[in-house]
């Protein structure tokens, strides 16, 4: 008699966890057809519902995707939508969005897309997403798409690809206002982004010279984004007039009067400050973010905090000694009083030459040492073909140095579609323990989760994925999850002592 024959005697008599094992190895040994292995999980999914327990996460899994190799879609929908909620795994939401497709459900799966978008995004896994929009793409609104493939390539940090994508759409589309928005928020955060690159500047300008009321960005923003790449860069006088005129067209007055003076165009200075007093009078104009309530507020601290910035952009060091002593009276608690040495004693010019350096040398440790800054701004420096070539090195050498968020940018930046499948699979593990170090925890439980479906992975690479995803749920203290991930791993080879220790010590969380 099969086990599954047996399996399905002994459930009638209600010995459940008997009928389990007997089950589990029917799946294993008896090579049952899709339908019997649905019978199957479905039974056991049955007890350890009748006996208040919560079904195992594989038995989720292997059901949800039962139901979609046999076409049970609004099935499958439901668990994956259920497991994504478990786990917050974005490939289930994925799935989710294709089994809603398939099924009809339009309306459905909009929302599966949009929540699958936002979580990539907030995973940062730009690849991710270009590959739904590629696969999906006939199905999607076209009102999303180019702002879901600027999103991405935002995060890949591809200038080229942005431009392309703005070029497509016109002025007088609504899509260009919430297109460049996204840019001028990512371009807050990375600044890297705008070097030695006018035309995105270009287009911000152009797009304020034409935008009045529809505007959806800060003009604020803007300005200083330029007034930013401008000072960092070789002067360039089309954009210092262009900065000038965006302040003088919506009246940011505090913005022209700190450029002009910065300028020495003492005359054009006192024309912005002749107006700030009356500017304080008007709450209803819109100059974008906190115009009046910080910048109206200023104390002197902040004033030569400001001032600070600003001179290091301009690489200013003598004026910076002054503003740091000034700064140092009023608050020597503050960081930049104790950054200042590391800050103000290095040249723009010597920082960029120390970060060309081959990358064996950071990986060595030869001779010199450059401080985490030099590496962050390396890891932005090198080319494609170079991170592509040697990414591999780079990430073990910046691991080694204690640099994990550094080694991480890098791993972000290889492109997995030309890697072989192990190779895939060697990248993927090294981000994991990038992200373990860096006390990722969720991420790590969903790349594994993602890892596990979509990739052909077996033996010990397997143990090795299972102990990681195990070890992110205890340190996320999800300690009945952690017990049943450790007690997954030990099913599979019972001699893996730290997983058999780690049971014992969640024993009582079972």
């Amino acid at each position: 008699m099969s086990f599954f024959e047996e399996a399905k005697i002994v459930f009638k008599k209600n010995n459940y966890l008997e009928s389990i094992k007997l089950f589990e190895k029917a799946i294993v040994n008896d090579g049952l057809s899709l339908s019997d292995q649905i019978f199957s999980y479905e039974k056991i999914k049955q007890i350890h519902t009748v006996l208040k327990k919560e079904t195992p996460l594989v038995v989720s899994q292997r059901l949800s995707h039962l139901y979609k190799q046999t076409e049970q879609m609004d099935k499958a929908e439901k668990f994956f939508h259920e497991l994504y909620q478990k786990t917050g795994a974005a490939f289930y939401l994925r799935e989710a969005y294709a089994c809603a497709n398939a099924n009809g459900d339009l309306r459905i799966a909009k929302e599966y897309s949009k929540l699958y978008i936002q979580q990539l995004i907030k995973d940062k896994r730009p690849n991710d997403i270009l590959s739904f929009i590629e696969e999906y793409e006939r199905f999607l609104e076209e009102s999303e798409l180019s702002l879901w493939r600027v999103s991405a390539l935002l995060l890949k940090g591809s200038r080229e690809g942005v431009l392309e994508e703005l070029a497509k759409v016109t002025d007088e589309d609504h899509k260009k206002n919430f297109i460049i928005q996204e840019i001028v928020k990512y371009a807050e955060k990375k600044t890297h982004f705008w070097q030695s690159d006018k035309r995105l500047l270009n287009i911000l300008i152009n797009h304020l010279s034409i935008s009045d009321s529809q505007i959806v960005i800060s003009k604020k923003q803007v300005a200083k984004l330029i007034m930013n790449y401008w000072m960092e860069n070789t002067i360039e006088h089309d954009l210092i007039e262009a900065t000038i005129k965006i302040c003088k067209r919506y009246q940011l007055n505090f913005i022209g009067a700190e450029i002009s003076n910065y300028l020495e165009d003492y005359k054009l200075a006192r024309v912005f400050e002749s107006r700030i007093p009356q500017e304080l009078l008007i709450q209803d104009v819109d100059l974008g973010s906190d115009l009046f309530s910080a910048e109206a507020e200023e104390t002197e601290e902040d004033r030569i905090v400001r001032n600070i910035e600003l001179l290091r952009s301009l690489n200013k060091r003598e004026e910076l000694e002054k503003e740091l002593s000034l700064l140092k009276k009023i608050n020597p608690a503050h960081p930049l009083v104790s950054d200042s040495d590391d800050l103000s004693d290095i040249s723009s010019e010597e920082i960029y030459k120390n970060l060309m350096k081959e990358v064996s040398l950071y990986s060595s440790m030869k001779t010199e040492e450059p401080n985490e800054q030099d590496y962050k701004y390396m890891a932005n420096h090198y080319d494609y073909e170079y991170i592509q070539d040697n990414y591999e090195d780079m990430i073990v050498g910046l691991n080694l140095l204690n640099l994990p968020s550094v080694a991480y940018e890098i791993a972000e930046k290889v492109e997995t579609s030309i890697l072989a499948e192990d190779q895939k699979i060697n990248l993927e593990y090294l981000k994991l323990e990038i992200l373990m170090t860096l006390g990722d925890y969720y991420k790590v439980r969903d790349v594994v989760d993602d890892m596990l479906s979509n990739h052909p992975v077996v033996g010990d690479e397997l143990l090795a994925l299972l102990y990681l995803r195990a070890e992110a749920y205890l340190n996320l203290e999800d300690y009945k999850k952690a017990y049943y991930s450790f007690k997954e791993i030990v099913a599979l080879n019972k001699t893996y002592r730290l997983a058999r220790q780690r049971l014992k010590e969640l024993e009582k969380y079972k």
